[in-house]
């Protein structure tokens, strides 16, 4: 099965390769007679959203996990569409929970943060490296930001002249979007090989234009790596400005370029920064994520508030099973 998925998806790995639970791949048509009975039922992109909603309501209470705004790669009038539907909104960032609000008149979206893994992401406390490096992730999507990170980097290499650059992402690097010179590149690497990753990065760049949450920088951060983002949404949600990281404009390569410098030039400062980027990863684990998300769905299988403990709720969420679309 999963073999047909990757030729499905045109990658040799990918976010389910290491899912250990049984896959099954229908095609839309199949949805409302594959997923049956049950207390909840989630729609967990905007493409299955209106599938979701045409359902049953033998399916269960209807949920939509928001994980972005997807209008920036798809159509936006498609998109906007799935946010005005009638299936009650799980949020991974406070803008996506305000962008409900603000402008499809719906503030009962609930916010259940992503979390790290931070049995897997850690690391011992270092100082700055020699030579300095900064880490990014590689992708040709323009709305990654990549091309902005790299003219940062050449940007503060005219300060710091030994910065090293640390890549790492799905596709191999193109032509149109060629890595600095001397990049270390890792091409698809295993999630037990991420943190090593991390860890030897002095710095992670995050230069997206948008972003939903962003897993990386928050990875990072539990790997003692303060981080340079855009204001580009999720981020803001753990990067404190000045405290665990800093935060620039979107498209600032040079704002990008003088905080890299200031950082991998400053001991004190980089140590200090290193400690509570390494701190935040307790505020977002991914205990306390796992617990947002089921009072989520305690609230949607509830059809209301959640009480005061979230056990209460008579959903019969111990017996029923939560489905996702």
């Amino acid at each position: 099965m999963y073999k047909d998925l990757a030729v499905t998806t045109g990658l040799h790995r990918d976010h389910l390769h290491e899912f250990k639970g049984r896959l099954i791949a229908v095609s839309p048509d199949d949805v409302a007679s594959r997923i049956g009975c049950g207390d909840v039922v989630i729609a967990t992109h905007w493409s299955t959203a209106a599938l979701v909603a045409a359902l049953p309501r033998s399916a269960g209470r209807k949920a939509y996990f928001v994980q972005h705004y997807e209008a920036h790669s798809f159509d936006r009038a498609a998109v906007d569409a799935t946010w005005r539907l009638p299936l009650r909104k799980i949020v991974v960032a406070t803008w996506l929970r305000d962008l409900a609000a603000e402008c499809f008149n719906d503030p009962t979206a609930i916010h259940a943060p992503n979390g790290v893994d931070t049995t897997q992401f850690d690391a011992v406390p270092r100082s700055v490296g020699h030579p300095p490096s900064v880490g990014l992730m590689y992708s040709t999507a323009p709305w990654k930001g990549a091309k902005d990170a790299f003219q940062a980097v050449s940007l503060a290499r005219k300060m710091e002249p030994d910065l090293e650059v640390i890549c790492f992402g799905a596709m191999k690097p193109q032509r149109s979007l060629p890595l600095p010179n001397g990049t270390r590149f890792h091409y698809q690497p295993r999630q037990d090989r991420l943190r090593d990753i991390y860890a030897a990065a002095d710095i992670w760049l995050c230069p997206s234009e948008t972003e939903g949450f962003s897993l990386p920088p928050l990875e990072a951060m539990a790997c003692r790596c303060p981080v340079v983002a855009t204001r580009c949404g999720g981020p803001e949600d753990f990067v404190q400005d000045g405290k665990n990281g800093f935060l620039v404009p979107v498209g600032d390569v040079e704002a990008m370029a003088e905080r890299i410098v200031t950082l991998v030039t400053n001991g004190p400062l980089w140590r200090r920064m290193s400690d509570e980027a390494y701190m935040t990863r307790e505020r977002f684990s991914l205990a306390r994520s796992s617990s947002a998300f089921e009072q989520a769905i305690l609230e949607v299988a509830g059809g209301g508030q959640t009480s005061t403990d979230a056990r209460t709720v008579d959903s019969g969420y111990g017996e029923g099973e939560v489905r996702t679309a």
